[in-house]
This record gives structure tokens, sequence and C-alpha cells, in this order.
């Protein structure tokens, strides 16, 4: 058995500030969260030439039965034009299955955060599906770590470093299982041509083994005709997923460094996630 919960909110009006979307009390019968589904429907006006979209999105309160964090990133994205032209941006949807345990009651507090700046206007939404079903994972957090993106092609620039958490009981982090990778370009208004191929680089004594381990975003260009185009450009979907199995110390370092290869955006935002178990 399940109960869904749908939460909106107008986009914040302020970038780097996280605002709450909505409250839910966690429904009779339920016992744990089994699908997180995010997503911003921006609306950009008429002025808007060059920006980008870079949501974040988080659950807290009494109403989930484990620690926080639960920070996931939206789907990335982002826009430029040189003179005149529409642009249409899609899909900006993201979708977690997860296995949170909550508490009947208790109240969850459904958070966005857009990352360096702010979206024009338009509705973030949030929906929250329970389940019936006991949570069997031994643990659920998630979180997420940004920076303005490198503007130096080729060369690793550090994104930060991640402190993995650590309960109190025996319910701390073993492994990652999945990495969040997202870019946001802010291309501007003079040059959209342009490849985006970023990659991320963890190390340090947070991961078990030796090593550097490295893995690649997601892939995207775009091009233009002619030297004084008049139609804008769009990069859609830009938050990569990626299924990993990397054994942690709970309470251990792990330092993140990202790149672009072959080009740089003239402006981005990088956030990567780590989604534990």
């Amino acid at each position: 058995m399940e109960n869904s919960k749908q939460l909106s909110v107008a986009v914040p009006s302020g970038a780097d500030a996280w605002t709450v979307i909505s409250t839910v009390n966690v429904p009779a019968g339920m016992k744990r969260i089994k699908k997180l589904i995010f997503g911003v429907a921006p609306d950009w006006g008429l002025t808007a030439g060059s920006v980008r979209a870079a949501p974040i999105f988080r659950i807290q309160g009494a109403g989930l039965d484990e620690q926080s964090p639960h920070e996931y990133l939206g789907e990335f994205g982002g826009h430029a034009e040189v003179t005149t032209g529409g642009i249409v941006q899609k899909e900006l949807r993201k979708e977690y299955n997860v296995d949170i345990p909550v508490a009947f009651g208790g109240e969850i507090s459904v958070e966005v955060n857009t990352l360096d700046e702010a979206i024009t206007a338009g509705s973030c939404i949030a929906q929250i599906v329970f389940d019936s079903e006991a949570a069997k994972a031994s643990n659920s957090m998630a979180q997420v770590i940004d920076v303005a993106g490198t503007t130096t092609a080729d060369a690793y620039a550090s994104v930060g470093t991640v402190n993995i958490p650590k309960t109190s009981g025996a319910k701390d982090p073993k492994k990652i299982k999945k990495i969040l990778i997202g870019v946001a370009p802010d291309q501007g208004t003079s040059a959209v041509s342009l490849r985006i191929a970023p990659v991320i680089k963890l190390t340090g004594a947070g991961i078990i083994g030796s090593g550097d381990l490295e893995y690649v975003g997601k892939l995207g260009f775009s091009g233009e005709i002619g030297t004084t185009p008049s139609q804008g450009i769009g990069f859609d979907g830009m938050t990569q997923e990626i299924d990993v199995d990397i054994d942690i110390n709970a309470g251990g370092e792990i330092d993140v460094e990202h790149k672009f290869v072959g080009e740089t955006p003239t402006a981005s935002t990088v956030a990567v996630g780590f989604v534990y178990a």
C-alpha cells in the first residue's frame, strides 16, 4: 500500500539559500519513503538571455526515522542566446528510488535551494511517495556539495571536502551506492558554440582502498550557424546518476575535484552528490 503527497511553491527569489516548499505529516500506516520526485518549471521571462538552473533539494524533520542529511540534485540545465530568440528547456525533473524509514504523524519539511543564480520565476514541485513496507536499507542518507565550475580546461579543480556522516548507532553509511553529477552552464551572450564534458575525481581517507576514482558526468554540446545567430540554445538534463559500489569509512573525508575536458563554459555551477547505503 502506498500514499503520495505533492508539494509546490514559487521558485525562490534569491540564490544559495534554503526555501521551504511545504511540510507534510507521515500518513497512517506508512513506514518508509520509497520514491522522491523533484522538479522545477522555470519561467525565464523576456529579458533573461543567459541563465542557469541548478536546483538542489532536501528533506528533514521529525517524520524521518533517520538523521539527516537527505540531499538530492534536481535536474540541472541552462541556456544562452546571442541576440533574440526563444528556447525550451524540458525534463527538469528528477526521480529517486529511496528506502527512508519514517515515523507516523511526524512532520517532514521539503526544501529547495537554487545554486549561484536565482530563477526569474516559475514553480518548484516535489512529490513524496510513502509505502507501508518497512525500510530494508541500513542507511539511506544522501549528501551534496557544489562549487562554481572551473574556467581552466583539462585541469582538476576542487569542489570541496565531504565529511561522511557518522551516526550514534550501528547504521553508519558503509558504501556510496550512487554518485550524482550536475552541471548548469551559463554561457553568456557572445559564444554559444560549446562542448561540455565534465569529469570528477574522488580521493581521501573516507574511501576504503587506494587510488583515485574518476567518473564522467553528462556530456552535451551546442552549435551555431553563421556569425550572428538569432536563436537561443539550451542544455537540458545535465544531471548524471551513476550506480557505484564504493566502500567508505563513516566519519572520514572525501576530497572531490572536477574538470572539463577540452573547453569550459563561460560560467557554470557544478554539484556532486553521494547516496549512501
